[in-house]
């Protein structure tokens, strides 16, 4: 190789101190020139990631967001998610599951996420009337748990008919259809064919009732049902009486209660214990034996007897 010369003139440039301090700087070696190129590399990798992070958030957002629409148009439109199933839990055996099944059929094929109580409730008051409660329990993707609760019976009705003659052939009829009737305690009359009670229920005789009830109806306030229960407590702890006969006259709304020597007259708008202190002033000032049929509390300040 020649030696190295001297630049030309011609191309013989001042040289700066700025520049001699940027020469040095950019080919000097050690710690420090290793420290700013690392810097730069990882500012350039930095840059890199953060580009592929960005793309990476885009592209996770609009999955998240496709999954999110499809979740939901499964849950809305999904057959998987429609009712297929109803089992129902009976806390009486009054209750006809068959019947219940019948009536609960309207809710085959809807959602079950959109099935509710007042739904199922509202089905079933028209069958049974003497319905206390019910509760739904959702076992998802297609099954519905029913628990149906009946309201009590209280008594037995013997519905009272003005004729004689037609009473029996009314009672034979029921013989023959094995119909029984009876009261509950929200004051419903319902009627069970064939259904015999372990615990015999007392039996409520009706009379007056002008139009014949229909099973299923409210025949009465449940409030009076409480003022015939608390006369009879009364009139056999406190008097003694023995009650062989309880009749409930329902368009004038009075109850009569017969006892061993008499029958007591009611009504439910002046008050058991109103009436009964009548009573006990009239066991006071009168004597007992004289009553040959009934004793007539519901006329106030007054007791007329026969």
């Amino acid at each position: 190789m020649k030696p190295a010369k001297r630049l030309p003139r011609r191309f013989s440039r001042p040289i700066t101190k700025q520049t001699k301090k940027l020469v040095s700087r950019r080919h000097r070696k050690g710690f420090s020139t290793r420290f700013d190129r690392w810097r730069k590399a990882s500012r350039k990798w930095k840059q890199v990631v953060a580009g592929i992070s960005r793309s990476m958030r885009i592209w996770v957002s609009i999955a998240a967001v496709a999954l999110l629409v499809a979740g939901v148009s499964y849950a809305l439109f999904s057959p998987t998610l429609q009712v297929q199933e109803i089992r129902i839990q009976r806390s009486d055996r009054r209750l006809d599951i068959e019947e219940v099944q019948r009536t609960l059929s309207p809710m085959f094929g809807s959602h079950i996420a959109f099935v509710s109580v007042q739904d199922i409730a509202a089905l079933l008051e028209n069958t049974l009337p003497d319905v206390a409660e019910v509760v739904v329990r959702k076992s998802y993707p297609s099954l519905l748990h029913v628990a149906i609760t009946l309201d009590p019976l209280v008594a037995r009705l013997e519905i009272e008919s003005p004729d004689a003659e037609e009473a029996q052939g009314k009672e034979g009829e029921e013989e023959q259809l094995q119909t029984y009737d009876f009261l509950t305690s929200g004051g419903v009359y319902v009627q069970y064919p064939g259904l015999v009670l372990e615990d015999p229920l007392p039996v409520l005789h009706i009379a007056d009732w002008g139009l014949r009830p229909y099973p299923g109806t409210q025949i009465m306030d449940p409030a009076l049902l409480t003022d015939l229960d608390a006369a009879e407590q009364i009139l056999a702890q406190q008097f003694g009486h023995d009650i062989l006969k309880r009749t409930i006259h329902l368009r004038s709304q009075e109850y009569h209660i017969q006892t061993t020597s008499h029958a007591l007259w009611f009504d439910h708008e002046n008050g058991v214990m109103n009436q009964i202190r009548r009573y006990r002033t009239f066991l006071q000032h009168a004597d007992l034996e004289k009553v040959e049929q009934y004793i007539d509390l519901r006329i106030e300040d007054k007791v007329v007897y026969r």
